[in-house]
């Protein structure tokens, strides 16, 4: 069954990242080639000290959330911080609308 993507179909894809330079540029990539591109991609960075900040400087349209420090995965991706980041779209669909 194919169903039309429309404005209420959009998606937001959040990544957490601790250097994962060897995994980055594929995903990120893969993420752009899809045939319906998500709305927003927001990347967190849990202060990975590899190469994952310049792999991600190379898609411009990636939001970037830079963390000071490894908060591990349920602190970066707790709600406060990722509706700082999110479209109110996004916020709406998670029925954090204000």
């Amino acid at each position: 069954m194919h169903t039309e993507v429309g404005l209420n179909n959009r998606v937001s894809v959040i990544i957490v990242n601790w250097n994962g330079e060897r995994f980055l540029e594929r995903c990120l990539a893969a993420l752009m080639a899809q045939t319906v591109k998500p709305h927003e991609i927001i990347l967190v960075d849990n202060a990975s000290s590899d190469r994952s900040l310049e792999i991600v400087c190379q898609f411009p349209s990636v939001r970037l959330m830079e963390l000071e420090r490894n908060t591990g995965f349920a602190q970066s991706t707790h709600p406060t911080r990722i509706q700082l980041a999110m479209s109110d779209c996004a916020q709406h669909l998670l029925g954090n609308k204000q």
